[in-house]
């Protein structure tokens, strides 16, 4: 025992202090030993930091405290963790103390900024974040509105961390499900606490069923065995306790209320090459586009939201301040604005289902660069890669972007001139032309690639074809011709030859077609998703011809091993191409699966109309 409290020996004159609140007898101890500054003080693993931090008059102490330390050392001393797993961060939340929470930003932000955000996004014991904490426990009543960070507040860095929300996490299928099946965070705090009640005002004072403790105890028994499952739980419960936060700052949040007034602006429908040349430079000139920093304010967090894609914040800002919507910055932007910049397709749905003013002013608002809401679908300024693989589907996803946006535009808007002289459609061309390039590379080189192998697979059936397995018998007819496996193994090779010489037409197809902006959309994409079809079909075909021959030639002999055999050599081809592939083939797939739902309703609105008319 002796030997455990041996480390606590050294300590009793700070500790002492502070127990006494006595914070110059521990400035004094800490310059002689500012090697302990960063040692835990209790048996709970609280630093002097810590301790510091949760007092209400404790910023002159952590200030001096953090002074002793090299600038290196002092984002990993905030950091440091006690048992509860609380930062120093959770201990400046705890309290009303704004001067030491300003202090600790104030550091990080000079040293370390990315260590300060994933600070605000660390969790402790019970799952709360330092940013929450303060507003849960409602020690901070301005918490929405008080200014941090280059005139940052607590919504402002919430917006800045869509990692923290559901929306921006991208999850297959089986995640989904297993998420989806978790539970919540406040069921999950009721039942790690067995009930109790606690000082959380997430807590809950009734005792958890018997059905929902073996429901949580599965899950966790799942979590310590799986790894995979332990992190969307995690996952889960941070998305979760994100949303609350949002629901407690979006409150407080009155930022949208400053909102530039925009005049009216006609129409352009051209104009000379001068007036462009000076409007263009007029622009430049007046830091037109500078992005919202000329004055480094910030942008309002409903419009940070939109551009980063979070539509948990996005929904709250506009459930509780609906009037939001209409919100303009500096620079002009709206939330429209905003979410077509940054291609956002989620908040860009969510826009188009609101009509009114949505419909008759912010859809047709020019600002004063002269850019409609379809000019800036053309900007590659804020394009990021997209989500396709490969330049041909990330120009077609750019190109079914602005369509999308087309649609929303009025039609005479769509001939607008901006202040360069240029339409939206010129300014796309001028912007994705050099995708537009990579595009036609990548497409001519996949194209040739492919045709190679269709080729030789071509070669290799149509040779199968003419040496039949098991050979001929005296009257030159094939000696398994009775079999049905003979059978199989002649309709799989036909079936392949064909596929593979409809393969090679399909991508000379694509080599002689013209490789225009336009035709990305929908032409050769199409034509590229035809001809891998044709690949893996020809290629399945093969191996199972293959597999047919086989189960000839050895007769059935020591069946079990054989089909084994015969199963893994024909799949595993097969297999690896189709994971190899599979993605860009989805990617694909997505659009022609849309436009064949499109035919389909056009030809069940036809068979409605022709119904209709016989029916009379």
């Amino acid at each position: 025992m002796a030997s455990d409290l041996s480390p606590f020996s050294a300590l009793k004159k700070p500790y002492q202090a502070a127990l006494n609140g006595d914070w110059e007898a521990m400035k004094s101890f800490y310059d002689k030993h500012p090697e302990h500054v960063v040692r835990p003080l209790t048996i709970d693993g609280l630093t002097p930091l810590h301790i510091a931090g949760y007092s209400s008059e404790g910023t002159e102490l952590l200030q001096h405290l953090l002074s002793l330390l090299p600038p290196s050392e002092i984002p990993l001393a905030i950091s440091k963790k006690s048992d509860h797993h609380n930062n120093v961060f959770h201990e400046v939340a705890s309290t009303n103390n704004v001067a030491s929470a300003k202090l600790l930003i104030s550091e990080l932000s000079q040293n370390n900024l990315p260590k300060l955000k994933m600070i605000l996004e660390d969790r402790n014991q019970i799952g709360e974040t330092p940013l929450f904490r303060a507003a849960a426990l409602g020690k901070d009543k301005t918490l929405g509105t008080k200014k941090e960070i280059n005139g940052m507040t607590g919504l402002h860095l919430l917006a800045k961390m869509p990692s923290a929300f559901r929306s921006s996490c991208d999850m297959g299928k089986v995640k989904r499900l297993l998420y989806h099946f978790q539970q919540t965070s406040s069921q999950t705090e009721d039942l790690e606490r067995g009930g109790q009640d606690t000082s959380s005002p997430r807590q809950s004072n009734k005792h958890p069923p018997a059905i929902s403790r073996k429901y949580y105890d599965m899950w966790r028994g799942l979590a310590k065995e799986w790894p995979a499952i332990d992190e969307i739980w995690k996952a889960k419960r941070k998305h979760e306790s994100a949303i609350e936060l949002t629901k407690l700052l979006v409150k407080m949040d009155t930022t949208w209320t400053d909102s530039l007034k925009v005049e009216d602006r006609p129409i352009s429908l051209g104009k000379g090459i001068l007036d462009a040349l000076d409007d263009e430079s007029n622009s430049t000139e007046g830091g037109a586009d500078k992005g919202g920093r000329g004055d480094q304010t910030p942008d309002t967090p409903l419009l940070i939201a939109a551009s980063e894609g979070i539509v948990e914040i996005f929904d709250e800002i506009l459930y509780v301040n609906p009037q939001a919507i209409e919100h303009i910055n500096k620079d002009e932007v709206t939330i429209v604005v905003a979410a077509i910049r940054h291609r956002r397709r989620e908040i860009f749905r969510r826009l188009k289902m609101m009509k009114g003013v949505m419909e008759h002013r912010l859809f047709s608002l020019i600002d004063k660069r002269g850019y409609t809401i379809l000019h800036h679908a053309a900007d590659m300024k804020n394009y990021n890669g997209g989500t396709r693989a490969g330049p041909a589907l990330q120009l077609q996803e750019e190109l079914q972007w602005f369509e999308r946006v087309r649609k929303i535009v009025p039609s005479h808007y769509v001939m607008h001139r901006n202040n360069a002289g240029k339409t939206a459609d010129e300014l796309f061309k001028e912007q994705h032309a050099g995708l537009l390039n990579k595009a036609e590379r990548w497409i001519k080189e996949t194209s040739q690639s492919c045709s190679a192998i269709a080729i030789l697979v071509a070669t290799v059936v149509f040779t199968a074809a003419l040496t039949v397995p098991g050979g001929n018998d005296k009257t030159g007819h094939p000696i398994f011709l009775h079999s049905p496996f003979f059978l199989f193994f002649i309709i799989m090779d036909v079936i392949s030859l064909a596929s593979s010489l409809t393969y090679v037409v399909m991508f000379l197809s694509i080599l002689t077609s013209p490789f225009k902006q336009e035709n990305f959309l929908e032409a050769l994409p199409r034509k590229l998703m035809i001809g891998f079809t044709l690949l893996f079909l020809s290629i399945t075909t093969t191996m199972l011809s293959f597999a047919a021959t086989i189960f000839l030639i050895n007769h059935f002999d020591k069946k079990a091993m054989t089909i084994t055999l015969i199963n893994i050599a024909v799949l595993l081809p097969v297999s690896i191409f189709a994971l190899m592939q599979f993605p860009l083939y989805v990617a694909l797939s997505r659009k022609m699966n849309s436009l064949f739902k499109k035919i389909m309703k056009k030809a069940l609105q036809q068979t409605s109309i022709s119904h209709f008319f016989h029916g009379r």
